[in-house]
């Protein structure tokens, strides 16, 4: 892999995962199966998308970052089931799909948010930044969109310290199930 995670861009969200648990139990909670067909929003240098590619049906990952491009062919390679776009996943059409599993950068947590409303989305397991979770759980316009659609269940918070670099604020691993 080329990948030179010092080259990696804290102000575009760009934080990957290094703690192996977190992503155990994201993994565990996504409950992937093989008729999932899963969007993934900020791939990074691919480690969930070749778990998700490994148990679901079709996988739709987005990566807007070319310096991700070499690690994830060689995951394309792997399986047929995986589609890379390298573009803005707000850009595409998500009907069809029903879970997103992701750790989406931060700053567009609500925009993903409404699209995956609109698009009908019925599972997101998502990492998501401290403030943002907050808000879901709260009485601000995003919390009560949120709360209309979704059962939203905060699952664990995450340290700084599980990604590299790390992020100003801490994180949470979030399930939401539309209602």
């Amino acid at each position: 892999m080329n990948l030179n995670i010092n080259n990696l861009n804290p102000n575009k969200g760009q934080h990957i995962l290094i703690d192996n648990s977190i992503l155990d139990l994201q993994i565990k909670i996504s409950d992937v199966k093989k008729t999932d067909k899963i969007i993934e929003i900020g791939a990074g240098s691919g480690i969930l998308t070749q778990k998700l590619a490994e148990n679901s049906h079709n996988v739709l990952t987005f990566e807007i970052d070319d310096q991700f491009k070499d690690s994830l062919s060689h995951l394309s390679k792997h399986y047929p089931n995986l589609t890379i776009k390298y573009d803005d996943a707000l850009a595409y059409n998500w009907k069809g799909y029903n879970k997103i599993v992701s750790n989406i950068p931060y700053y567009l947590s609500e925009e993903i948010l409404i699209k995956a409303i609109l698009s009908e989305i019925k599972e997101l397991v998502l990492i998501v930044g401290k403030n943002f979770k907050n808000l879901l759980l709260s009485n601000e316009k995003i919390g009560i969109i949120a709360q209309k659609f979704y059962i939203i269940t905060p699952i664990k918070e995450i340290k700084k310290e599980s990604f590299y670099p790390s992020p100003k604020t801490s994180s949470w691993l979030v399930y939401l199930k539309r209602k």
